[in-house]
């Protein structure tokens, strides 16, 4: 071990840094917010496997208040088993709007670009696997600021612009905008796609492994996926008078069209339906975007002249839109490591990604579970810090970044644009429809056929080898 790093024996808490968001897109409140709900649960993690008070969490962000914004987030099963392990089941009930999977089949799938729309997909699951929850982003944060160990540090209006290592073992050193300094054991980068803590860290890899071959420095900013993004909310009493029955105050749906589609479910017991709309130019995929981290208000107008010729299910419905939000849909090229020494990179940070398989926020507090159970153990246990970071990215590495190029395959099937069905030269046929909704259907398979039970055992098993081994190094 290391001599400078602190452990049970020394009696010495182990200081972990949680950065949240640093970056220029900070401007945009629900994106800070969005950041800011990954960080909170590291460190509700932490105070469920941290039984013996042996790390000393600081939590540092950019925002000069912890505000309520936000628009819709859903969770699926894999997310669900870990917020009941982490005891926040019971609080979370009381602001879903949940949706089984046996009774009740989850997104349904409509050609909506046309005058007469047609549904073309109705996944069904399971009753274990197929329920999804959907639920405002500032409910779940409420949960968790209510569920922080009152031990926990905050410090707002910090953001961060550099941090050094000068030797192996000794404290890393944080310097933020305001002109303040902190030190700590274990760096946390969960800051976002514009990550800070990214930017330094893809660096000091490059400089230092030159002859391996891997281009760090690719990741280091975001790329344009070509696509722009609409986000607001709907009063579904609004909606509702008029149409009554629409789709979307019912269900999750998915409105899919050529170089377009529109995502929907409500939200807050079914006070809202939160609306995501996306407006895709393919040829423009991975060039530079003149403003990439401006977020600007629009009006409705201007949401509905993009959908000007859909079905008039989607014209009702985006006149109800309320202040909707425009940004362009940005992700980063896959890392080739989360973590390297004792700096590691957490949710968006780690592997942004495109939203098409709900899946960002999941994996985020995947990343959180994992890094904060290792890293507990290693704090109690002794074993070194810098095993436990390797844990944690040889664990989360390769399915953050699985889920982060499924998800850009599945946002070409929504907005029909595979080449082999015709999508890339024309709309696809109506006979083709079929196709399209069962190759959504596979795509859906990862999230919907697969457990984080997996990584976590896997998790647990490397930690345990690690404890014994060093167990016997201090016989």
């Amino acid at each position: 071990m290391n001599s400078g790093t602190p452990t049970q024996r020394s009696r010495q808490p182990v200081r972990i840094a949680i950065v949240l968001s640093t970056g220029s897109y900070c401007s945009a409140r629900s994106k800070l917010y969005a950041d800011m709900y990954r960080g909170l649960t590291l460190a509700r993690v932490f105070s469920r496997f941290d039984g013996n008070k042996c790390i000393k969490v600081t939590i540092y962000d950019s925002a000069p208040e912890f505000s309520e914004v936000g628009a819709g987030i859903s969770l699926r099963p894999r997310t669900w088993e870990i917020f009941k392990d982490l005891g926040l089941e019971p609080a979370l009930n009381d602001v879903i709007c949940a949706y089984d999977g046996e009774t009740t089949p989850t997104y349904l799938f409509r050609r909506a670009d046309q005058r007469v729309g047609v549904t073309f997909y109705e996944p069904h699951f399971d009753a274990l696997t197929g329920t999804v929850s959907t639920l405002h982003r500032a409910d779940l944060q409420r949960v968790l600021l209510d569920h922080l160990l009152p031990s926990m540090d905050v410090h707002l209006s910090h953001r961060l612009i550099s941090y050094s290592e000068e030797q192996p073992g000794k404290p890393i050193t944080l310097e933020f905008e305001n002109g303040k300094k902190a030190a700590c054991d274990i760096l946390i980068g969960a800051d976002g796609i514009h990550s800070v803590v990214r930017q330094h860290f893809l660096r000091r890899l490059a400089k230092q492994n030159v002859k391996d071959g891997v281009d760090y420095e690719a990741s280091i900013d975001p790329q344009w996926t070509g696509t722009m993004l609409y986000r607001g909310l709907v009063l579904s009493e609004e909606l509702r008078r008029k149409v009554p029955d629409h789709r979307s105050l019912i269900r999750p749906m998915i409105y899919c069209g050529k170089n377009k589609h529109i995502v929907t479910y409500p939200i807050s017991r079914d006070k809202y339906v939160n609306v995501v709309c996306f407006d895709t130019d393919p040829l423009k995929e991975g060039t530079p975007f003149k403003s990439p981290s401006a977020v600007e208000q629009v009006t409705a107008d201007r949401v509905r002249k993009v959908y000007k010729d859909w079905e008039d299910e989607i014209q009702f419905l985006l006149e109800c839109i309320d202040k909707p939000l425009m940004w362009p849909l940005l992700d980063i090229q896959p890392l080739s490591t989360y973590a390297q020494g004792r700096v590691v990179l957490l949710g968006d940070a780690a592997h942004a990604m495109r939203p098409h398989l709900a899946s960002g926020a999941g994996q985020a507090i995947e990343d959180a579970y994992i890094a904060g159970y290792v890293l507990a153990q290693a704090a109690q246990h002794g074993f070194p810090l810098e095993e436990a970071t390797k844990i944690y990215s040889d664990v989360r590495q390769p399915v953050g970044n699985k889920f982060l190029s499924a998800s850009r395959a599945q946002g070409f099937l929504y907005d029909l644009n595979s080449p082999d069905l015709g999508g890339a030269n024309g709309n696809v046929a109506q006979e083709r429809l079929e196709e399209v909704g069962l190759r959504i259907g596979t795509g859906w398979d990862l999230v919907w056929k697969t457990s984080s039970a997996s990584e976590i055992k896997k998790a647990r098993e490397m930690t345990d080898v690690a404890i014994v081994d060093s167990r016997f190094t201090h016989l």
